[in-house]
C-alpha cells in the first residue's frame, strides 16, 4: 500500500482567521503542519507591554502598548499582571494568530522586578496559548541576531536597525521588540523573504522551536 495521509483542517474561533493543517503519515507517524494566518509578536513588560499583529487578511497591521504603574501590595500585583495578560488574550482571541512569538526571559532581572516579570510571563503564556496555532518563546539573543546580526546588540541598535529596514519609528524599545518578533515570524513562515544570512539562520532556529511545540515538521 502507498503512503496514507489523514488530513485535519482546524479553523480557530468564529473569525476563522488562521488555519492549521496537519498531515500524518501512517507508515512512519511523522506529522507535517502548515500555519496560515495572522502573526503576533509580544514583548511582555510591566511598564510597556507591547503587541504587534501582522498578516491580517483585509486589515492593516495592529499594534498596541499597555502601560501600568508599580504597586505595593499583593492584591494590586495580581490585578496588574492579570490586566496585561487578559488584554493579550483578548487580542489573540480577536485575531486568532497562526503563530505567536513571545520574547523569552532574559534571566538578568533580580529581586522583586525579576519575580514580577516571571509572574507576568507565565500568566500571559497561560492566557494566550489556547488561542493561537503555535506559541513559541524567542530568546532575546535570537531576536537581536535576526534584526542586527549580533545576539548581544543593545536595544538602541535593535530599534535603529528596524527603523532603517522598515522605514518606521518606534515610541519604545518594547514596541520595537514586538514589531521585530512579528517580522521574524513572517520570515519563518515565508511570508517575508529574508534579506541576510543571519536572518535566515534566525528563522531556521525559530522553525525548530515551532516544530518542538507542534510535535511535527513545519511545512510552509
Amino acid at each position: 500500500m502507498g503512503v496514507v495521509f489523514i488530513i485535519f483542517v482546524y479553523q480557530y474561533y468564529r473569525s476563522s482567521t488562521f488555519t492549521c493543517s496537519s498531515f500524518m503519515d501512517i507508515n512512519n507517524m511523522s506529522k507535517s503542519v502548515k500555519l496560515v494566518g495572522p502573526i503576533m509578536g509580544i514583548d511582555p513588560s510591566l511598564t510597556g507591554f507591547a503587541i504587534y499583529v501582522t498578516n491580517i487578511v483585509g486589515e492593516p497591521d495592529y499594534e498596541v502598548t499597555f502601560s501600568t504603574k508599580a504597586v505595593k501590595n499583593l492584591a494590586d500585583r495580581v490585578k496588574r499582571v492579570r490586566y496585561l495578560a487578559d488584554n493579550a488574550a483578548q487580542i489573540a482571541e480577536k485575531y486568532s494568530p497562526a503563530l505567536c512569538l513571545i520574547e523569552g526571559y532574559a534571566y538578568g532581572g533580580k529581586g522583586r522586578a525579576g519575580l514580577s516579570l516571571a509572574e507576568l510571563g507565565m500568566l500571559t503564556r497561560d492566557r494566550v496559548i489556547d488561542k493561537v496555532g503555535a506559541l513559541v518563546e524567542i530568546p532575546p539573543t535570537v531576536l537581536k541576531k535576526f534584526v542586527t546580526g549580533k545576539g548581544n546588540s543593545n536595544k538602541i541598535a535593535v530599534s535603529t536597525a528596524l527603523t532603517m529596514r522598515f522605514q518606521r519609528t518606534f515610541k519604545s524599545d518594547d514596541q520595537a521588540d514586538a514589531f521585530g518578533l512579528a517580522q521574524l515570524g513572517r520570515v519563518t513562515l515565508k511570508v517575508l523573504e529574508a534579506d541576510t544570512k543571519f536572518q535566515r539562520e534566525s528563522a531556521k532556529l525559530v522553525k525548530e522551536l515551532i516544530e518542538n511545540e507542534i510535535g511535527g515538521e513545519l511545512n510552509q
